[in-house]
């Protein structure tokens, strides 16, 4: 071989070595700066699990500054761990676990308390990734009011339940009671100690993902649709208190009579509001095929989001399959008592609630409010929205809170959740109380709401599972709004 050709192939040696370097250097730019987020923010990625382990998320606090979450130093090199001072703020805060992820605020808001949200030059976030910076979590200010939710918890005491708490006519959430839950200080520990099933249940939120029949608080849908059709608060009901026969099992009787022991003492007849007020079903059930049909019925369904998920920034919530329209007359009568194919969540009720106390209207709902830096030390508000939207008209909003406000001053059950203190201070309670029944055992309902001498007003939906009697679900209300009104 002639001195030419080894020149030859040296040249074409050195320019194959060039190229392969060219394409290392591009591989690595396009790697390491405009894909070096998406490969960081794998869950495989073992630098990113030892990363979270040594972040310094930020704190998240009550609407008083009452700090609910914040990271703490271990005994492990620069390891931190997540506190929660207040375990019964889980329902709202949520959780955060290295293996099991997040929820609730904890979820919606990771990038803020991972310190995310700032944004960083190029050069800023290649320095961090070379000296293996990372930058301090940001803080959180939630609406949640931490005395609120240890009086609902505290009222609730050991029994499986759920409540929440709503300010109009803005839609701050005050509280989000979902009881019982784990602990979230020791998640991890006792993960594996619960059945797949059992486990979901201890962990998920009532509030926002807990799907109940409505039972007789079916009663107050169905009245908006009688009320849409021209029918009178006022009309005589004849027949009214008595009880509905239903066929089939899983239920403690076979005929559904009032909830209101107080209905007995009146005669057959009864005025439509008397009927809601002592949660009497029969005129409810006769409102099929008269002011409602399987059409007007699924209507009235989405025109008041029963059959929607309600937006709560990124929070997880979900909506029950939309019912099957009935052929027979039986299965009418089980969907008009609230014990048919439906699904509700408390917080479709608490939405459905604030519309009636908003004149018609359904606030958009939010749970934090502002949020700090690293290094900051004034707050910044947080965008939330603000189009209300439309769930009746406002008069149909005004013949409700008419026969809620009649429910409250007639009904013993309803007064369970009322004050006498409060009423010489100015407050009006409006209120139902409903009861489901599930494989022999009854759920206690209380949905409703306290006008204020301001022109504010407080909504409170409880649930109580497994109840002993139709008004413990109003008890729990009562000490709610106490606990709001005390720290407002």
């Amino acid at each position: 071989m002639n001195n030419t050709s080894m020149t030859r192939e040296l040249r074409q040696l050195a320019r194959g070595i060039l190229a392969a370097f060219g394409v290392v250097l591009l591989a690595s730019v396009f790697y390491g700066v405009v894909q070096s987020k998406s490969l960081t923010n794998r869950s495989d990625n073992p630098r990113r699990v030892i990363a979270e382990q040594t972040l310094r998320r930020g704190m998240i606090v009550d609407r008083n500054g009452v700090v609910l979450a914040t990271s703490s130093p271990t005994t492990i090199g620069d390891r931190l761990r997540r506190i929660y001072p207040y375990p019964e703020m889980i329902g709202g805060v949520g959780y955060f676990s290295y293996t099991h992820g997040t929820s609730g605020l904890e979820g919606t808001f990771d990038d803020l308390l991972r310190g995310e949200w700032q944004e960083f030059g190029v050069w800023d976030e290649l320095t961090q990734d070379l000296l293996h910076q990372q930058p301090d979590g940001g803080d959180l200010r939630t609406t949640l009011d931490l005395r609120i939710q240890q009086a609902i918890t505290h009222s609730i005491g050991n029994r499986n339940g759920a409540a929440v708490v709503i300010h109009v006519p803005d839609g701050a959430v005050l509280a989000m009671v979902s009881q019982y839950t784990l602990d979230p200080n020791v998640l991890d520990i006792n993960w594996d100690e619960f059945a797949q099933i059992q486990r979901q249940r201890l962990i998920h939120n009532r509030v926002t993902e807990g799907l109940y029949r409505p039972g007789s608080i079916m009663e107050l849908v169905m009245l908006i649709g009688m009320l849409a059709d021209g029918d009178s608060l006022d009309r005589v009901v004849e027949n009214g208190t008595q009880p509905v026969s239903v066929g089939g099992t899983g239920f403690p009787a076979s005929a559904f009579g009032c909830v209101d022991e107080q209905a007995a003492a009146f005669t057959n007849d009864l005025l439509l509001k008397e009927a809601l007020a002592w949660g009497c079903p029969q005129p409810f059930v006769q409102a099929f095929g008269e002011s409602l049909t399987a059409e007007s019925y699924d209507a009235l369904l989405r025109q008041l989001g029963l059959l929607d998920k309600p937006e709560l920034y990124d929070f997880r919530t979900v909506v029950g399959r939309l019912p099957v329209l009935p052929d027979e007359t039986s299965e009418w009568t089980l969907e008009a008592l609230g014990q048919g194919h439906l699904r509700v969540s408390p917080l479709q009720l608490a939405r459905l609630m604030a519309a009636i106390a908003n004149d018609g209207s359904a606030p958009p709902l939010y749970i934090a409010d502002a949020y700090r830096m690293a290094g900051e030390r004034e707050w910044r508000s947080l965008d939330r929205p603000l189009l209300e939207k439309a769930l009746m008209r406002d008069e149909i909003a005004e013949q409700l809170r008419d026969v809620m406000r009649f429910a409250a001053e007639n009904s013993p059950l309803v007064a369970l959740a009322n004050d006498a203190e409060l009423s010489l201070q100015g407050y009006v309670l409006h209120g139902q109380v409903g009861v489901t029944y599930i494989n022999q055992q009854m759920n206690s309902w209380f949905l409703g709401f306290m006008d204020a001498p301001d022109g504010s007003s407080v909504v409170v939906v409880v649930l109580i599972e497994n109840a002993e009697s139709p008004g413990e679900a109003a008890v729990v209300a009562g000490d709610a709004f106490r606990a709001t009104v005390v720290n407002q």
